[in-house]
């Protein structure tokens, strides 16, 4: 039996690209005037959207859903800014329409994650800022072992306003852990969240 779990824990830890101590994780408050607003003309800098994605991954990180909330209302979304999650290859799958869906979204899959990591680029020619994130499913998915899935987040930007029109996530989530087939789950957990087509 003990020689069962460990073989299941081994072979959870091959297939789950587990964040890292060293893995660089937001846990300060972004500094300086970051309001929903943006910037004006010409002042949307790599610096300013940079620190747009870093408050994403800062609101995940929040102990208290309220803390998580007020983060997420910060950013500099325009409001009709669409979030999309692309998994592993599969067609778009919008889940929030709007500035409020995407807050709301945001918000609700907090809930759902116990550890968010952030590794940001910023593409000064096109105005698109991408987060490289491992996100650890925590207590409310639909796995009773830890999941962790890998995404590249796109960010893109209307510069003349420094707001975000669209947040596309391209998720590579894992299909099976232990033999136990997660890879809907996952999604299907994911998905939950989303407030539109109620």
């Amino acid at each position: 039996m003990l020689f069962h779990f460990t073989s299941l824990l081994a072979t959870i830890a091959a297939v789950t690209a587990y964040p890292q101590a060293a893995d660089p994780i937001d846990q300060g408050p972004i500094s300086g005037p970051f309001l929903p607003n943006g910037t004006g003309p010409g002042e949307c800098t790599p610096e300013y959207r940079l620190a747009g994605a870093q408050q994403i991954i800062f609101a995940y990180n929040r102990v208290q859903p309220g803390e998580s909330a007020a983060a997420f209302q910060r950013l500099p979304l325009r409001d009709d800014c669409k979030v999309t999650i692309l998994a592993n290859g599969l067609p778009g799958v919008p889940v929030a329409i709007d500035r409020t869906t995407t807050v709301d979204f945001a918000t609700a899959s907090r809930e759902a994650f116990s550890r968010v990591t952030g590794i940001y680029k910023d593409f000064p020619e096109n105005g698109t800022t991408v987060i490289n994130t491992n996100v650890t499913l925590g207590v409310l998915h639909a796995v009773a072992l830890p999941v962790t899935f890998n995404a590249d987040v796109y960010l893109d930007y209307d510069v003349s306003q420094c707001l975000m029109t669209a947040i596309r996530a391209y998720a590579r989530v894992p299909t099976q852990v232990g033999g136990v087939v997660i890879g809907d789950l996952v999604m299907d957990t994911l998905l939950s969240f989303s407030s539109i087509g109620e």
